[in-house]
């Protein structure tokens, strides 16, 4: 498990020696780099895949593009993210993924993938104001609109 202190550096977006300093080294080697790389990606995707429990009447779901090498060149690619408020007033990022573009199948998708980890008691979605996200979010209202009503049902 990765320190806290190193955690708090990456998400500072430190410069790497003030991140290898905060994991208590003074130099780091490539296969290290690669262990640690594994590691928060097994973090990671253990954050991305845990069960949503619980109501979460609000939602918000936002997406942007961003430039990523891939393969030797730099392309754009989409995020997008879903954070949600519980019964409870609690905030949380309940999940995020990325993929090719801003479409409606890729919004469309990551929705599904929220149902089918538990998301439920969703009584409010707010989407971005993108042009892309208006015309992505037309079948995902309808999903939504699907599952709320699936839930009413369920929770009658």
């Amino acid at each position: 498990m990765i320190g806290k202190k190193a955690q708090e550096a990456m998400c500072k977006a430190s410069p790497p020696d003030d991140l290898v300093k905060a994991m208590g080294m003074s130099r780091i080697s490539k296969s290290q780099v690669s262990r640690l790389r594994a590691e928060i990606d097994e973090e990671v995707k253990a954050f991305l895949s845990r069960p949503i429990e619980g109501d979460w009447p609000y939602l918000w779901i936002d997406a942007t593009d961003v430039k990523v090498g891939q393969n030797g060149r730099v392309v754009s690619i989409a995020v997008i993210i879903a954070v949600g408020v519980n019964s409870d007033g609690r905030r949380e990022v309940l999940g995020m993924d990325i993929g090719p573009c801003e479409a409606e199948t890729f919004s469309t998708a990551f929705l599904r993938k929220l149902g089918r980890r538990g998301l439920r008691g969703v009584k409010l979605v707010i989407f971005d104001a993108h042009d892309s996200a208006a015309n992505v979010s037309m079948e995902s209202q309808d999903y939504i609109r699907r599952a709320l009503r699936r839930w009413q049902v369920e929770r009658s």
